[in-house]
């Protein structure tokens, strides 16, 4: 039995009949704007989570929407003493810092193991439905996000969204299927390297 060699995919892909091993469907495969689309989408929603948990924590000190007036709250006219401000300000960005590095560590951290088992897997049930099942926590995540704001839900709910989206892999997740797609669907040597670069580009 003859052992795979570096541009042996993991995965098999059917012969055509003049012999290639990639038909021209799998060739142009458009992965590198899945890439760019997901990463706006984590990117735009992630700054709104951000807003989000400001202005619920800067109301809860009685400063309401403090991201929307900052220039105000920073700077309020007719007023000398401006000290408890100022501390009621760093009260907020403190607890606010906290509550987003929690959320990030949240999802970071439990996605440890999920990432190595959905690489696994793939192997196993192929990139795109291990793919999908990354881009599924990603909606879901994004879509528990929405309501909260929305509804104006407590923050506590966002904890929610991080664990569904750590459990499929995150951000990390749907990368590592990508990388072994492009390397499955693409020749070894240079186009290969080319189009990793690419992909790791559009990541950017």
């Amino acid at each position: 039995m003859n052992s795979p060699n570096e541009g042996t995919p993991l995965i098999r892909v059917a012969q055509n009949d003049e012999g290639t091993s990639l038909s021209w469907i799998f060739r142009w495969t458009p992965v590198e704007l899945l890439v760019v689309l997901h990463t706006v989408t984590i990117v735009a929603l992630g700054t709104v989570q951000t807003f989000y948990v400001i202005d619920e924590t800067a109301k809860k000190h009685g400063q309401k929407h403090i991201v929307r007036h900052a220039e105000n709250a920073c700077y309020p006219g007719n007023i000398t003493n401006t000290s408890h401000i100022n501390d009621t300000s760093s009260i907020i960005q403190k607890e606010s810092a906290e509550i987003i590095m929690y959320l990030g560590f949240c999802s970071t951290f439990a996605s440890v193991i999920p990432i190595f088992l959905l690489g696994y897997l793939s192997d196993f049930f192929g990139r795109r439905v291990m793919y999908i099942t990354s881009i599924c926590g990603t909606v879901f995540k994004e879509l528990i996000l929405l309501l909260t704001v929305l509804l104006r839900l407590p923050i506590w709910v966002l904890y929610i969204g991080q664990i569904g989206f750590a459990f499929t892999g995150t951000f990390s997740g749907s990368m590592v299927q990508i990388f072994a797609t492009v390397s499955d669907i693409t020749p070894p040597g240079k186009k290969r390297a080319f189009r990793i670069t690419v992909v790791r580009r559009s990541e950017c």
